[in-house]
């Protein structure tokens, strides 16, 4: 909670979540274990069956009512569209694996304002109780058939899980991060951490008070010190998930037969067995609530308001617990009783929740105003099929495909960069078509077009980004002898220099370090943000060292070089902002732009400095007047975010751009 209102000092509060697959992990193995040793084997029908009565109903609550709200504080479609989707992904509990398509990363700024983010943790925790309750079924026949003791059997099941998943978890951590931090074969040893707990419990039957006090007090550090320490520079899970994991199994240890009201330790004090209660409910309020709230006013925090959402929720959590958990739970409604009827019931809630995602799509389209959903869906055609993510495999995407220009002609320019590259794609294209040549898009999201470096985000150097760069090269290489002419390059250039951005929701930075241009590794594996020469000052002097040995090899090969200054970036997306506020509160200053951008800029003019064929061109004036940076001109909404410009406004910078890449390809 604490984390996600933004009180400082809790930097690392998401490991919250691994506590609670601790915690899970104990108790769903003692309920199936004590089922097998009461009955001889596990009831499957009644454990799913408790699952339904115990999960769905709060759940779908809170989904019907988040989506019912939804239309009050959106302004976009794509958003109420994305919370819909989300819906139906927190219902049918694949939400895990809808985020992990979404973005690159758990602290990514598209993210953050989705009111149903928090679901994809109990969706780990449901595809979880899919698999482990078939698992110790099949440990429980094996200690029937020859003869072997349950417990023990199951504690050798529950260690093997654990060392497997631990060795993946830190595998996928370093080659695959969004996977491991999203998908359950990462995190499935915290869950096996907690069976394994519980399948000890005969092991500390002679423990002393004071040994347990000693225990519980270092768990509760343990927690305490990753929630503060632990950041979203952090490599998560992997080798650091082990500090909560292993803290948690102390603090369960240490409290394990004590009952509500026992001396002996805080955690049984009954205000704290009832937050305990309440948990699950507060949980599921929370976040949408202060999703909610965050969209009203444009993304912007604010800790007051933020604690004030977590203490309502927490009334909300009463209500639901009282109203909604516990009638279900103890099923005071009579057909609840039967198994048959319970899946009936849950099957009816899981369609109500699809039912209100569907009125959502339809509220929305009704809600937003079309100009400003137009807007906000108006992005460059090519963006997603020639502008990919993940694993770099190749350029897949033939060259007819990612063109714009000339139709049929040969291919003129390539715009090389990130997603600020390919949003310049419609400008280049209608600027190149008078001198019968076409523009090919190669573009990475997040990625500048630097030879040797690359950047680095999250405790992660992009390496694929200095792989995708180096055949970059080698591709215009072999293209200037086929008659290509120039490359456009440009890339949100700010965003490289651990500058923090004027958006409120993009909590995280990156910076630059340097990269061997010809094997592509990396020549700093150790780098760390904030650092020298991972700092402003460094990453800035590592931008201009590589753009300029960037702008040599273009040049080597023959090609002219166009290379696009940095734009103004709003502090708000700009749709959802015009849909509130008029015109002048969604711009900016146009001092604060040229502030911001003064030390990329200033490292592009260093690199270009003496050599021939390199032009810097620079679109502000086109931006911008001598006061303010707008986002509405001549009836024309310029951005479909925060900083990319709309389709329909980067045609008309052609005009601007046509004496610059009219020089380009001569």
């Amino acid at each position: 909670m604490a984390y996600h209102a933004g009180v400082p000092g809790f930097s690392g509060g998401f490991i919250g979540v691994d506590v609670f697959f601790v915690i899970s992990g104990f108790l769903i193995s003692r309920i199936l274990l004590d089922d097998a040793a009461r009955h001889g084997h596990i009831d499957l029908g009644d454990f799913y069956a408790r699952r339904v009565r115990r999960i769905l109903p709060a759940l779908v609550a809170v989904v019907v009512v988040t989506l019912a709200a939804m239309p009050l504080v959106s302004f976009t479609r794509e958003q109420m569209e994305q919370a819909s989707a989300s819906g139906v992904a927190a219902i049918f509990f694949y939400s895990n694996f809808f985020f992990w398509n979404q973005a690159d990363s758990y602290f990514a700024p598209q993210l953050d304002l989705n009111p149903l983010l928090h679901t994809w943790s109990l969706a780990i925790e449901e595809q979880f109780y899919l698999v482990w309750p078939l698992a110790l079924a099949a440990v429980v026949v094996a200690a029937r058939r020859w003869k072997w003791d349950l417990v023990n059997l199951a504690a050798g099941f529950f260690a093997a899980v654990l060392i497997a998943s631990l060795a993946f978890s830190m595998w996928s951590t370093r080659h695959q991060p969004l996977a491991a931090f999203y998908l359950m074969p990462s995190r499935a040893f915290e869950l096996a951490a907690g069976g394994l707990l519980m399948a000890s419990a005969g092991w500390r039957r002679g423990w002393r008070p004071p040994v347990r006090t000693a225990l519980g007090l270092a768990g509760l550090a343990g927690i305490v010190g990753a929630a503060t320490t632990f950041s979203a520079e952090t490599a998560f899970p992997g080798v650091a998930a082990l500090l909560p994991v292993a803290s948690t199994a102390l603090v369960i240890a240490s409290v394990e037969g004590l009952a509500p009201g026992d001396k002996g330790s805080i955690l049984t004090a009954r205000p704290v067995v009832m937050v305990g209660l309440l948990s699950y409910s507060w949980y599921l309020w929370h976040w949408p609530l202060l999703a909610l709230r965050r969209l009203y006013v444009l993304g912007e925090r604010a800790l007051l308001p933020d604690l004030l959402v977590c203490i309502v929720a927490l009334g909300l959590a009463y209500l639901s617990y009282r109203y909604i958990e516990t009638p279900v739970r103890t099923m005071r409604f009579p057909f609840l009783r039967q198994q048959r009827w319970t899946f009936a019931f849950g099957a009816a809630l899981c369609l109500v929740g699809f039912a209100a995602a569907q009125t959502a799509v339809v509220a929305a389209n009704r809600n937003v105003s079309s100009r400003l959903a137009e807007a906000a869906a108006d992005k460059p055609p090519l963006q997603v099929r020639c502008n990919p993510g993940g694993r770099f495999q190749g350029f897949p995407t033939p060259d007819a495909m990612c063109s714009d220009g000339a139709a049929g002609a040969p291919v003129g320019v390539v715009v090389w960069g990130d997603s600020h590259a390919s949003h310049l794609l419609p400008m280049a294209g209608e600027a190149i078509a008078p001198h019968q040549l076409a523009v090919l898009q190669r573009t990475r999201n997040g990625c500048p077009p630097l030879l040797t470096a690359t950047s680095i985000a999250l405790g992660r150097i992009d390496q694929d980004c200095s792989q995708f760069n180096a055949a970059m090269m080698a591709d215009l290489t072999w293209r200037a002898g086929e008659g290509l002419r120039g490359v456009i390059l440009n890339a949100r250039w700010m965003i490289y220099l651990t500058s923090p951005t004027p958006n409120p929701r993009e909590t995280f930075v990156r910076g630059l370090t340097r990269v061997d241009a010809h094997p592509g590794g990396v020549i700093d594996p150790g780098a760390r943000l904030g650092v020298w020469p991972h700092d402003l000052a460094g990453s800035a002097q590592t931008l201009e060292r590589s753009l300029r040995e960037t702008f040599v090899a273009l040049r080597a090969a023959g090609l002219s070089v166009m290379v696009v200054a940095p734009t103004p970036e709003m502090a708000f997306t700009v749709p959802e902002c015009l849909a509130r506020r008029h015109e002048g509160a969604c711009g900016t200053r146009r001092s604060a732009v040229e502030q911001r951008r003064a030390p990329a800029l200033s490292a592009i003019r260093a690199a270009a400095s003496g050599l021939d064929g390199i032009d810097i061109w620079d679109p502000l004036d086109s931006l911008c007047d001598a006061e303010t940076c707008f986002v509405v001109r001549d009836g024309i909404v310029m951005y479909t975010d925060e900083d990319h410009f709309t389709a329909t406004w980067s045609r008309r910078m052609a005009a601007a751009a046509a004496a610059p890449i009219a020089r380009l390809v001569r």
